[in-house]
């Protein structure tokens, strides 16, 4: 019997003819029929308070639920929800139940008063303020308040951050819980020449107690400089000036005067100016970190001699063109005698990223990227422990074997010398086909343990190395290297945790079924958490994507297409993953196009999904989209592309509808 049914039936009949007999017989006899459904209500209300005192909030809400299918002219429960409600804090959730009660229960009831009392009630606990700030210690709001306010991502210097304008003393809990504010500015081309305090009033206003300041792409002229020398940055300690340039040379200079002595740490690129980093080092005494991009070399030998920095543990130098000298090494080694860790990006070859080591003993690390014209090396320190200089990254990217005369040489020697020790390769000879192995003899180091290697990249070639590598955690493999060298996916590291397929644009994967009954036996074999794959196009990806959902360890799952991709396919696999890969909590969709509005509510079925990436392009005014994209509450973070996409209105709305998420974007 339906609920409305059996209301009608305990309602009193309307008698057309009637005796005084029977017709209290009918009026005694419905009156009964109330009876059992009190006495149920009642048991009811009892177990849902019992069940909210004892924390089970669900569990007494479904009683709630029950006594009003049961009763729905009845306040009793309404009034159970709305107290339940009330103990969670929930007093809009309070004030909404009421209002539908007091549309539905009679006025005559003595329940309606109650109701009426409850809203009230949850009324004046809305309008109650507690300024948490005030009444919290210390502890607490710089451990876990003001960090959950605040947030990682540094401040616009433009849009005002709220929380900084509520009163004094939220102002200043942040900053002292913070230890200074952080300000970061995106390109700007709008802010022109000239210096207007108004395009960066935040920062401005705030200028004393900034802490760090990254400042990317910005115009020509003397706008920077003018922000810096025109206000008190005496607590900056981190500037990042990226992709700058500036025609202003002296002014630039000068205005590091007020600043340099509090700088610990200087992040420069100035690919587009000419700018001896001397002038800048001498403005900076205290520096522990350097890091300098420019086009051509700079000259390290110009500094003072008897001036160092024995503060500055990490340096990094970048030119675009020209490379650093050993004489500039030997100058360096001279100025900056405590360094951890040196980049030197380019160095004259292998043997100048020993001969660095030398001056630095304490680095017995190194890390080496040989490409077609240049070598990349890192010297940091690996700890206590090790003793002995150790390469323990190797980075090989070359046409062929042939160019750069020794590099074939160099690299075995490294492989052999520093087996032990290594624990990332990356490898990208585009020539390596079974010939030019023959041909160089790679069968004569094939059989090179690699005990501690546990990131392995095989773009192009290198097959070999795989099978001797039994710690392997990340692994990333090309459609080349699994087209010319097939076996490469007869070994899968026991260890496995992140794997990368990359089937590029210039080299279709020409047995897509190889690589299907590979994952199979991934699932089998190991449990692996992360998983990005690259596709051209949407040809040989049917069956690949058919074969991840075997994968029911995967925590992230990145698919990429350079192109659009099939509605439907999409679809079909978003379903599918929602089955076999009900943990992931990292889910980014990159291609061209969005995905349908029913696939973003498929996404509702991933309990744990937290961080979500996607196309919105061409959802401009489609409703639904935004709707179901807006009802994923389990995320805490949406990434969009286009870059641009930040700025649509729907996105606005969206961050409003759910302001617990942040919304980001980034180029495809």
């Amino acid at each position: 019997m339906t609920c409305p049914a059996w209301n009608d039936l305990c309602q009193q009949p309307t008698l057309t003819v009637s005796t005084e007999k029977y017709a209290q017989l009918v009026y005694d006899s419905t009156n009964e029929l109330h009876q059992p459904v009190q006495s149920i209500l009642s048991a009811l209300d009892r177990r849902a308070m019992g069940l909210a005192k004892l924390a089970h909030f669900e569990s007494a809400l479904r009683d709630a639920d029950v006594m009003q299918h049961l009763s729905p002219s009845s306040p009793l429960g309404y009034l159970r929800k709305a107290i339940i409600y009330g103990e969670q804090g929930k007093q809009r959730h309070v004030i909404d139940i009421c209002n539908q009660a007091l549309a539905i229960v009679d006025t005559t009831n003595p329940g309606y008063l109650t109701l009426q009392q409850a809203k009230a009630d949850a009324e004046d606990q809305l309008k109650t303020r507690i300024d948490f700030i005030k009444e919290l210690p210390f502890d607490i709001l710089s451990t876990t308040l003001i960090p959950m306010l605040m947030g990682d991502s540094p401040l616009d210097i433009v849009i005002p951050c709220p929380y900084l304008y509520v009163s004094n003393l939220w102002c200043d809990s942040i900053i002292q819980c913070s230890g200074g504010l952080c300000f970061k500015s995106e390109y700007q081309a709008e802010f022109g020449d000239e210096y207007d305090e108004d395009k960066a009033r935040q920062l401005v206003t705030f200028a004393r107690h900034t802490q760090s300041l990254d400042i990317y792409a910005h115009c020509e002229g003397t706008w920077v400089v003018d922000v810096l020398r025109e206000n008190d940055f005496s607590s900056l300690q981190k500037l990042y000036l990226r992709d700058f340039y500036s025609f202003y040379i002296e002014d630039f200079i000068s205005s590091f005067q007020s600043i340099g002595n509090t700088l610990t740490h200087l992040e420069f690129d100035q690919e587009h100016m000419i700018l001896a980093p001397s002038d800048l080092l001498v403005a900076c005494p205290n520096l522990v970190s350097f890091s300098l991009w420019q086009t051509f070399p700079a000259s390290f030998s110009s500094l003072p001699m008897k001036m160092t920095w024995p503060k500055m543990t990490t340096l990094s130098i970048r030119y675009g063109e020209g490379a650093v000298s050993d004489d500039e090494i030997i100058s360096i080694s001279q100025r900056f005698p405590a360094l951890q860790r040196l980049t030197l990006n380019p160095c004259f070859g292998i043997r100048s990223a020993f001969m660095a080591s030398q001056y630095y003993p304490a680095m017995n690390g190194i890390e080496i990227d040989i490409s077609n014209w240049s070598v990349h090396a890192t010297l940091f320190n690996r700890g206590t422990g090790y003793q002995e200089l150790a390469v323990t990254r190797l980075c090989i990217s070359k046409e062929n074997w042939a160019d750069g005369g020794g590099s074939f040489m160099d690299t075995s020697s490294i492989l052999k010398q520093h087996q032990k020790a290594l624990e990332d390769i990356k490898w990208k000879i585009f020539s390596t086909t079974r010939q030019n192995d023959e041909v160089h003899n790679v069968d004569d180091f094939a059989n090179i343990q690699y005990p501690r290697l546990k990131k392995l990249s095989l773009l192009h070639g290198g097959w070999w190395m795989l099978p001797n590598a039994p710690m392997i955690e990340e692994l990333a493999l090309s459609s080349r290297t699994i087209n010319t060298h097939p076996e490469v996916l007869g070994t899968i590291p026991p260890k496995l945790e992140r794997l990368v397929l990359d089937f590029d644009d210039w080299h279709n994967l020409q047995d897509s079924n190889s690589v299907v009954y590979y994952l199979y036996r991934v699932s089998q074999q190991c449990q692996l958490h992360e998983l990005s794959i690259r596709f051209d196009n949407s040809e040989n990806a049917g069956n690949v994507l058919d074969a991840i959902d075997c994968l029911n360890h995967l925590q992230s799952l990145i698919i990429r297409f350079n192109c659009d991709w099939s509605e439907y396919q999409m679809e079909a696999f978003v379903e599918r993953i929602a089955n076999g890969c009900s943990l992931l909590s990292f889910l980014q969709l990159k291609c061209h196009n969005a995905p349908s509005t029913h696939s973003i509510s498929t996404l509702k079925r991933f309990r744990f999904l937290k961080q979500l990436g996607l196309s919105v392009s061409g959802t401009d005014g489609h409703v639904s989209f935004w709707r179901a994209l807006g009802s994923l509450s389990q995320l805490s973070s949406i990434q969009m592309y286009p870059k641009y996409a930040v700025n649509k209105p729907e996105v606005q709305q969206l961050k409003k509808q759910i302001p617990h998420v942040e919304v980001t974007s980034e180029y495809h």
